[in-house]
């Protein structure tokens, strides 16, 4: 049989997992709506202009990197998860790409893409 608080932070850590996954499910969601659009628009099945297409492109293309630059890339420690009082042993991380890359280059590369965005938005306005 497990110690009760070994299945308390276990579960609490599926917990913040399956949180993440809904986060991630939805994101993609938004993003796969957004594919199918310019797709359509693409096969002429839709009559919006290249403007009107572009900007919601870009502003969808906005909204979802700021929906995943609001996901947690890390995980809750364990021990408060867990709402212990003694300390825990094991380090927790979590790769967020195949490659490894660092939070901080990913953070950089979200803000990138959010300047190429507000750039591109301006012209178009212009």
């Amino acid at each position: 049989m497990m110690p009760a608080k070994q299945i308390k932070v276990i579960r609490s850590q599926l917990e913040v997992l399956g949180d993440f996954k809904d986060q991630v499910d939805d994101l993609l969601r938004c993003i796969c709506t957004v594919i199918q659009v310019g797709e359509s628009w693409l096969e002429e099945r839709d009559n919006k202009t290249f403007t009107d297409i572009y900007q919601f492109l870009t502003n969808q293309t906005a909204e979802c990197i700021s929906k995943c630059s609001s996901i947690p890339y890390g995980s809750e420690d364990f021990c408060q998860a867990a709402d212990t009082t003694e300390p825990c042993d094991t380090p927790v991380t979590i790769p967020i790409l195949k490659d490894d890359k660092e939070p901080s280059q990913i953070l950089l590369r979200i803000e990138s893409m959010e300047n190429s965005i507000t750039t591109n938005s301006k012209r178009i306005k212009t």
